[in-house]
């Protein structure tokens, strides 16, 4: 039986057999419905909501009963008040009559912020298509050469050209035309000096090529004067093919289950290229046939489906290309509407799902140009990461699914109108401040990707949830409340009406957020093992996600390895700088090819150790991995550790006097402990200072920096006798009931002497210290004095978990509740002294 659909509030109309999905009936009708999964029954994004009504403009007098009933799979993925106002999801509903349908807001297609601009790269002009003026002999009954011939003839001065050149059959059926046309004049447009590919009666001094970035879910188009090299129009549209799934597996999935698979997405894509294409050459006032090669960069899989191949041989391991190689493809045969007779360019790509797109990103940055180890990080549903320099390139890629990008996640979105693109939380009460893409008071009606890490990143910071990514149970405000499913979850908008909707963060979507930061970063792991260094030398973020995230957030977040914010580089749309750069100079795309040659890939998945870094990178920021690099090293001490001390008469003038006294070392640190405690602490808390504050009350700490400068050995060897006395006293201690020991080593502290002189000698012995300690702290801690503990977080010697607290207690008494933790031997980033906590959060320090 037929049955008429109808889409509000677009008023699309489409008539279709009984048993179809409305997914089927929506992509019929040319009706953008979200379907992250492609339609495989997981995400929960492709609402519909059924109308009832009386609909006689329609034809349809009542649509009860014309929907199959609610599914197992619905009644989880919707909510119960969505349930009751009659939304289904539209790859599980099958039609089972006529009826009307509303898109609701949150499952239309937005304009989404797509970026088309990337760094602005000067390049010398070498396009691979040439025109050549040519003022042809008219031809007589006794000058009867043919027309080919007699162009031939007239090339053959230029000595770049090929002698054996060939021509277009489409360029031939415009030759003798042009010719007549143009009164024995022409231009010719010859590719790589090999062949003619077009030809214009007369002398044409400007003409154009174009290139294009072509995504799984964006397009951006660029034209080009190939004649001067300047940049005419940029356009850019939304994929077609989203319609059918919004990653590639998805799409390999539909080229699979349909026998025309292929050719639906295929000319889905060409035709609204086509139209891009023309749009841009009628702003320039000219025809898109004017065209004479387009140059284009993909994935693998939107490679096999622009170019009509069949994807199947990557949806299965070892996910294999069907060619590698560049490719030049008549543009007629692909169904792309410019020249004739115009060429197609493709750059090469690497292997699996590491594409064209990729290879842009390598020649437009230009790593195996430099000496320093740049990480190059393409975010997406299928993430692409090089490393490497002039000497040793790597890349890999990682499945880091589509949840940054806003799928997977309970209110997530594309970045389009209505999307909250970065997120702040106020640590004390806990309130967000949002901003959202739009003009000035537009409404929130989900998160898009780089909303996404802030809100995670902020969430964590301010100790929402814990490192392992759980709601803390002393995370206390009316934005955190239990969902329909009985889990936490944490409200970035309240909607104000009954159009809109509660944007909620879920248990869930941070779950989705730590598997895909854990991919992204063991992937990123993996290639700096096989470069054997430690930390990269510059982190360059490609593409649009990587250009409107946040920095701090993301290495919060532990996104990918530590590095410096000044050496984190925005590149925008690098493949798209790429295609560009290989349309305007044709010796970018040799280099495209052996630097792609170059690379070695790396699969993650035969790599034994990288189960073990994923799973140490789901912690938030990470289980070992330090991220000091853009940490403060001062911390503002309003207690007695200011480290500067007042000037004084020392008992020694240099450390050196120590040596072999051990009569003496004892006598001066008790002066010591005893000049640094405080009165009137409370029972089971004592004063201790670090080994080279310790030494600080026996000699100046001025002459000890130039001591340890001259006599790096000496002053070890008295470092090393005071750490031992102090271990064996603070061991003592705890053996007599102590349960919390004030730590402070402000003398040494990074802040005063260095980061170099502090690894060396004051971190080091700390780090010493802690490391004999902790054994013995199993009902007592160590709370470590903010200057300290930001100096050995610093030198990466520590790691610095926020945990919030019950923000009506006392700093100390907070203390004391958490020596009955055994898991916890360190506390820090605060100053003992205060007796309140100016926001609820509490730092637990790991030893690294």
């Amino acid at each position: 039986m037929l049955c008429t659909l109808v889409f509000q509030p677009f008023g699309t109309r489409v008539t279709l057999q009984e048993g179809k999905t409305l997914l089927q009936a929506a992509q019929e009708a040319g009706v953008h419905i979200p379907a992250y999964c492609g339609g495989e029954k997981s995400c929960g994004k492709c609402k519909i909501k059924l109308v009832e009504g009386n609909f006689e403009q329609y034809q349809i007098t009542s649509c009860a009963g014309h929907l199959s009933p609610l599914t197992a799979e619905e009644k989880i993925l919707l909510s119960e008040s969505e349930r009751q106002s009659g939304y289904r999801l539209a790859c599980m509903t099958q039609v089972q009559g006529d009826v009307v349908l509303e898109v609701p807001h949150e499952s239309r297609l937005q304009p989404q912020v797509i970026l088309e601009a990337g760094e602005v790269r000067e390049i010398p002009l070498e396009p691979a298509v040439k025109t050549y003026y040519l003022e042809l002999g008219t031809a007589t009954l006794k000058d009867n050469r043919d027309d080919f011939t007699r162009v031939k003839e007239a090339l053959s001065v230029y000595k770049e050209l090929d002698e054996n050149l060939t021509i277009d059959v489409e360029a031939l059926r415009m030759l003798s035309p042009a010719i007549r046309t143009g009164g024995w004049r022409i231009t010719v447009y010859i590719l790589y000096g090999r062949q003619i590919i077009g030809v214009s009666p007369g002398r044409i001094r400007t003409y154009y090529g174009a290139a294009a970035d072509i995504g799984t879910t964006t397009v951006v188009v660029y034209l080009y004067d190939l004649s001067t090299g300047k940049l005419l129009q940029t356009g850019s549209f939304i994929n077609p093919q989203v319609r059918y799934g919004d990653d590639v597996i998805s799409r390999i999935s539909y080229c699979m289950a349909n026998k025309n698979g292929v050719k639906i997405l295929q000319e889905l894509l060409v035709d609204e290229l086509n139209k891009t294409l023309q749009e841009l050459a009628a702003a320039e006032g000219f025809s898109s046939e004017e065209i004479c090669e387009q140059v284009l960069v993909f994935n693998t899989v939107m490679a096999c489906i622009a170019l009509g191949f069949s994807p199947e041989a990557l949806g299965v391991s070892p996910f294999i290309s069907p060619i590698a190689q560049a490719l030049d493809i008549p543009a007629r045969e692909l169904g792309i509407r410019i020249m004739p007779g115009g060429n197609v360019h493709c750059l090469p790509s690497e292997a699996g799902f590491i594409g064209a797109d990729n290879a842009a990103v390598l020649i437009a940055e230009g790593p195996h140009k430099q000496d320093r180890m740049k990480l190059i990080i393409d975010i997406g549903t299928n993430s692409e990461i090089c490393l490497g320099n002039r000497e040793k390139l790597y890349s890999t890629s990682c499945a880091t699914g589509p949840a940054l990008e806003g799928a997977q996640i309970k209110c997530g979105m594309r970045a389009a109108k209505g999307a909250i693109e970065a997120v702040k939380i106020n640590p004390v009460t806990l309130e967000p401040e949002l901003k959202v893409i739009g003009t000035e008071g537009t409404v929130p009606v989900g998160i898009c990707g780089s909303g996404i890490i802030d809100v995670i990143a902020q969430m964590a910071v301010t100790g929402i949830i814990e490192p392992d990514g759980r709601f803390s149970s002393n995370a206390e405000s009316q934005r955190i409340r239990l969902g329909d499913k009985g889990k936490k979850e944490y409200v970035l908008y309240f909607g104000k009406t009954q159009e809109e909707r509660d944007i909620v963060v879920t248990m869930a979507d941070v779950r989705a957020v730590q598997l895909a930061k854990a991919a992204l970063y063991a992937g990123a792991k993996t290639l700096m093992q096989r470069c054997e260094i430690a930390v990269v030398d510059e982190v360059v973020l490609a593409g649009a996600f990587g250009s409107y995230i946040n920095q701090e957030n993301a290495l919060n977040l532990g996104l990918f390895p530590d590095c410096s914010y000044k050496n984190i580089k925005i590149s925008g749309n690098a493949a798209g700088a790429g295609a560009q750069m290989a349309l305007c100079n044709s010796d970018k795309r040799r280099e495209a090819e052996a630097v792609v040659r170059r690379v070695e890939f790396v699969e993650t998945a035969m790599r034994e150790d990288f189960a073990k870094s994923f799973s140490q990178a789901m912690v938030i920021p990470h289980k070992h991995d330090p991220f000091p690099i853009n940490k403060p090293m001062a911390f503002s001490c309003p207690g007695i550790h200011n480290g500067k001390g007042e000037a004084c008469a020392y008992p020694l003038s240099s450390p050196d006097e120590l040596l072999n006294k051990e009569v003496l070392l004892k006598s001066l640190l008790v002066t010591a402990l005893a000049e640094n405690s405080r009165k009137s602490l409370p029972e089971g808390m004592i004063d201790l200072p670090g080994p080279f504050a310790a030494l600080g009350y026996m000699v100046s700490p001025v002459s000890l920096y130039t001591f340890g400068k001259k006599h790096s050995e000496m002053l070890e060897a008295v470092l090393s006798l005071i750490l031992n006395e102090l271990s064996a006293y603070a061991k003592a201690a705890i053996d007599h009931g102590v349960k919390i020991i004030s730590y402070a080593d402000p003398a040494g502290d990074m802040e005063y002497v260095g980061e170099r002189f502090y690894k060396q000698f004051s971190g080091k012995y700390n780090r010493l210290f802690f490391g004999q300690i902790e054994p013995q702290l199993k009902e007592a801690l160590i709370h470590v004095c903010g200057k300290t503990s930001y100096s050995m977080e610093k030198a990466g010697y520590l790691l610095a978990r926020p945990y919030r607290v019950d923000a009506s207690k006392k700093y100390r008494d907070i203390l004391f509740e958490e020596t009955k933790n055994s898991k916890v031997k360190f506390l820090g980033h605060h100053c003992i002294n205060q007796e309140r906590l100016r926001e609820p959060i509490i730092y637990r320090l790991e030893m690294i």
